[in-house]
């Protein structure tokens, strides 16, 4: 019972609580919305604590032997108020945003200069999108007072049947079930306590999605700079790529990615020879432009030829002017 709502403003406060824990970690793509269970998401509630509207909005589902309620707590991007769904996302309630709400507070903190005029204006939008807070909703379970007990009951009978058909089946640490062969995930294996600091990462490939695929890792994923793990891994005749990665350490979080290596029009859409993969994880470039930095020189040169920076225009040719007002004026360029 120490999850028991005390009423609407609670569940939302737990909301922006999430919202605050989750926003470092959410995928980086401005279309994907998170869709994240609460901790601890079976919440009780007492009726009466809950206005009217909200209460007549709900829709019960039948779980553990009584009638529980899913709720989904979401921000609007436009208007910022907190808004509260039933089971078919229907708006059920809202709560305006205060005043003193600022959606991009965390954005703000890890780029302090954003708005300064020294990013590029793409950069600059792609980031208000990514770091956007509204892209990350909560779901949760209320449940009546009173049927919180008869729900614990059947959900531990349920649970240690299922400890007993798990136990007589074995299994490994992966941390993902099966999946369907159209579906594209990541899982983890390891490392084992005591035993071994190597972790084995294991890609689940749709049929006929692509040849090759690649592995980045990245200990900071706040800093968002990822290393090229490992690259040209075959898919032909298989569904799951595994790669093991030996410079894994127990005591540092790891995080990790997967992308296309094969290049074509779909992973190089600016024809730069950088697939969309590297460019968005290892360079921070802008994919659909084959020169980010706008100096002449593609974002390919930059990074494989020259080795300068593709997001600094400083690989121009610097120039000087001096005048010299002997018989007129004199212009001397010095490369």
């Amino acid at each position: 019972m120490s999850a028991k709502t005390t009423g609407i403003t609670d569940l939302e406060t737990r909301f922006r609580d999430e919202q605050d824990a989750l926003i470092p970690v959410i995928p980086p793509s401005e279309d994907f919305i998170l869709r994240q269970p609460l901790s601890g998401c079976i919440v009780p509630f007492d009726v009466s604590d809950f206005p009217k509207e909200f209460i007549g909005g709900l829709i019960g589902e039948y779980e553990n032997s009584v009638t529980v309620y899913p709720v989904t707590i979401a921000e609007d991007p436009e208007t910022r108020a907190t808004l509260f769904l039933n089971s078919t996302d229907t708006v059920i309630y809202s709560l305006p945003a205060e005043k003193s709400y600022n959606p991009y507070a965390f954005l703000f903190d890890l780029y302090p200069l954003i708005n300064t005029g020294i990013y590029a204006q793409w950069w600059v939008s792609l980031q208000y999108a990514l770091w956007d807070p509204s892209r990350i909703q909560i779901t949760m379970t209320l449940i009546e007072d009173d049927n919180v007990e008869p729900y614990l009951y059947v959900e531990h009978a349920v649970a240690q049947s299922a400890a007993l058909s798990a136990a007589s089946l074995g299994g490994g640490s992966m941390m993902m079930s099966m999946h369907s062969s159209n579906e594209l995930w990541l899982g983890i294996n390891g490392p084992v306590q005591g035993v071994t600091t190597d972790v084995e990462v294991v890609a689940h490939i749709p049929d006929g999605f692509t040849n090759h695929i690649e592995f980045y890792t990245c200990e900071n994923i706040l800093n968002f700079w990822w290393d090229l793990g490992a690259t040209n891994l075959a898919t032909e005749g298989t569904n799951l790529v595994a790669w093991t990665d030996a410079d894994a350490d127990s005591q540092v979080r790891r995080h990790y990615a997967a992308g296309n290596a094969d290049i074509n029009a779909t992973t190089d859409p600016d024809d730069d020879g950088l697939v969309w993969g590297r460019e968005w994880f290892m360079y921070h470039t802008n994919p659909t432009n084959s020169d980010t930095d706008a100096d002449g020189y593609s974002d390919y040169e930059e990074v494989i030829t020259y080795k300068t920076d593709p997001n600094n225009d400083d690989t121009n040719t610097p120039t000087a002017t001096i005048s010299v007002p002997t018989n007129g004026t004199r212009r001397v360029w010095l490369p």
